[in-house]
């Protein structure tokens, strides 16, 4: 689905929702053989949620701007996991619970630093944001071993996520399309390659570098 979004594909995003909404529709049915719930709870529960966490629309609650509709909604969220904990035993839920384990790494970090900021555990300016950049690469640089480098190389991958969530950047989305961008490029590089009848291992670096730099002006 995520692949049919970037490219835009819009015949391919409606059979892949397809494929998504299958999936909740198997599930949904599993349980409904089993007996511990229906499809009709499924979206009943999503609409108390979607109520519940929008009182400045379905309630009385008066709001400036979408800076207040985020504060009240993180409010909220944090009740609901105060009670939950509560019925589990569990006093004090973390800010971060609920950010799935399962997300890409850089949207984990993204979501935890966003999370963490939002009670003000975050920096006043972008400065000091850009040097621990700095200090993480030197980290990295200093390690001593392979276990410290990996840790240090996460550090530093951690700060640059912080770098782009002050810019307004979604990390995810930004690699992702650097991602794409790169392959559509080294596709060119072998295109090329193969049009001038030459083998890869007949190329300097230089001399890839040059179409690479063509696929560049060629707007790929």
């Amino acid at each position: 689905m995520l692949d049919a979004l970037d490219a835009g594909d819009l015949d391919g995003l409606r059979e892949e929702l397809g494929d998504l909404l299958l999936q909740i529709v198997l599930h949904s049915q599993i349980a409904v053989d089993a007996g511990e719930f229906r499809m009709a709870d499924v979206i009943a529960g999503l609409n108390a949620k979607i109520v519940r966490r929008h009182p400045h629309v379905w309630g009385s609650v008066a709001v400036n701007d979408e800076n207040d509709v985020v504060t009240n909604w993180d409010k909220l969220k944090q009740a609901e996991k105060a009670e939950n904990g509560s019925k589990n035993g569990d006093q004090t839920p973390s800010r971060l619970a609920g950010v799935s384990k399962a997300l890409p790494a850089l949207s984990q970090a993204f979501t935890y630093q966003d999370r963490a900021a939002r009670v003000r555990f975050d920096w006043d300016t972008i400065e000091p944001v850009i040097a621990k950049i700095h200090e993480e690469i030197g980290e990295v640089g200093a390690a001593e071993n392979d276990a410290e480098r990996e840790a240090e190389i996460g550090d530093l991958l951690f700060a640059v996520v912080n770098w782009a969530r002050w810019l307004g950047v979604d990390p995810e989305s930004a690699l992702r399309d650097t991602n794409a961008r790169f392959f559509r490029r080294f596709r060119y590089i072998e295109e090329q390659v193969a049009a001038q009848g030459r083998a890869f291992d007949e190329l300097t670096l230089a001399e890839m570098d040059v179409i690479w730099e063509d696929a560049k002006a060629h707007g790929l």
